[in-house]
């Protein structure tokens, strides 16, 4: 353990100093100890077109200056741009799926695999139980 390191954190007789010298010690050690993994995010579903990230980020844009303003008009027009926009969402996944169904092989292996992605269910192992006769 490096002792120098503490002697500056205590040699100090401001508070505020103290304090701020220990955060900075803190965290250089904790973020030396732990370092940031990475993590892959998952990918955008088909169905978001350009117009609907478009539509995302206008959304955005309302959400931000209705925060900041007093307007109830401005509030109401967010909320509802909101719900348009969420059924937009859910039309535009309904017509990617029908999609997915109709141009697959086997409808009904399809349409599971759609529910099962949606409900975040894994696969299942199959156990096979061996006898000897």
């Amino acid at each position: 353990m490096n002792y120098d390191i503490w002697d500056k954190i205590f040699g100090e007789n401001d508070v505020d100093k103290i304090f701020n010298n220990f955060h900075n010690t803190f965290l250089r050690i904790f973020y030396s100890s732990f370092p940031k993994k990475k993590i892959q995010a998952k990918k955008n579903c088909t169905c978001m077109t350009k117009g609907i990230k478009i539509t995302i980020n206008h959304k955005r844009e309302i959400c931000l200056s209705s925060r900041n303003s007093k307007n109830p008009k401005l509030k109401e027009h967010y909320k509802s741009y909101c719900k348009l926009l969420s059924k937009v969402i859910k039309e535009a996944k309904i017509l990617q799926y029908n999609k997915q169904i109709l141009a697959s092989y086997n409808n009904t292996r399809t349409t599971g695999n759609i529910v099962k992605s949606k409900t975040g269910e894994k696969k299942r192992e199959r156990r096979y139980i061996i006898t000897e006769y």
